[in-house]
């Protein structure tokens, strides 16, 4: 994805010069991109300024638009249709345009469980980050203690994801029965007599434990949104739907998910 995306920038300017690999090299790029940034910004700004009006505001959201749609399409759209491009061409990425690289991707049993994994962290990780988030804004809203009931659900966002690796590796590390454990889960299996687990070995077991583990960083950012959604619903409209004596369920229905 880098090279194709070097690969995209006009000639004018040298691949070694996207590549630096000296110290001062790297400063020098680094001051170069805050520096071309803040004359884009500039440039911007100083183009807004210049249309007014109903007609005027329309051009200013072009403008301010306009850069992001520029870098999408170049570090998104511009790769994927070149990849689209090359995945019609055969393993070689040469020759004419051939479907023998999806009939190999729908007939081999490595490539079917690849994307079968991928299909399902697809599915499963909006859906249940969404879900849990969603409940627990729901739950903690207006509660006493909410502010430490959201930071404690949202500190998983503000560790990298090294850090996540780290602490779930502790929850999912595996030994023998007959020896002392330090993985959580096998430490509780261990205790309620039944035989250790290898969690990220065993298949298809190993997908949903690391699910579970995207799923644990990404509720936190789900919940924030989604409480920040739920407040801005008036309190009017809560208290009429009170005292027409609508239910719980009709409620998160009809007001808290529309």
């Amino acid at each position: 994805m880098v090279s194709t995306v070097i690969g995209a920038v006009p000639a004018a300017i040298p691949e070694p010069f996207l590549r630096a690999q000296s110290v001062p090299g790297k400063f020098f790029l680094m001051f170069f991109a805050i520096f071309f940034f803040a004359l884009v910004f500039g440039l911007v700004l100083f183009l807004a300024s210049l249309f007014k009006g109903k007609n005027g505001e329309r051009v200013q959201g072009a403008l301010f638009v306009g850069p992001a749609v520029v870098l999408l399409a170049i570090g998104l759209m511009y790769p994927a249709i070149l990849t689209i491009n090359q995945s019609l061409r055969g393993r070689s990425g040469e020759g004419g345009l051939t479907l023998s690289n999806y009939s190999a991707m729908f007939t081999q049993p490595e490539l079917l469980l690849v994307l079968r994994n991928t299909a399902l962290w697809v599915i499963l990780v909006p859906i249940l980050a969404t879900s849990i988030g969603l409940i627990y804004a729901i739950l903690i809203d207006r509660a006493r203690g909410e502010a430490f009931a959201k930071a404690l659900i949202f500190l998983p966002m503000a560790i990298s994801m090294v850090g996540a690796g780290i602490i779930w590796k502790f929850v999912y590390q595996y030994k023998q029965t007959s020896r002392p454990q330090i993985g959580l889960l096998n430490a509780i299996l261990k205790f309620f007599g039944f035989e250790t687990q290898q969690f990220l070995i065993n298949a298809p077991l190993n997908t949903f434990m690391l699910i579970i583990v995207m799923v644990w960083i990404q509720a936190g950012f789900a919940m924030t949104v989604l409480s920040a959604a739920i407040k801005a619903i008036p309190d009017e409209i809560i208290e009429a739907a009170k005292l027409d004596g609508v239910q719980a369920s009709k409620m998160f229905r009809y007001i808290t998910l529309q």
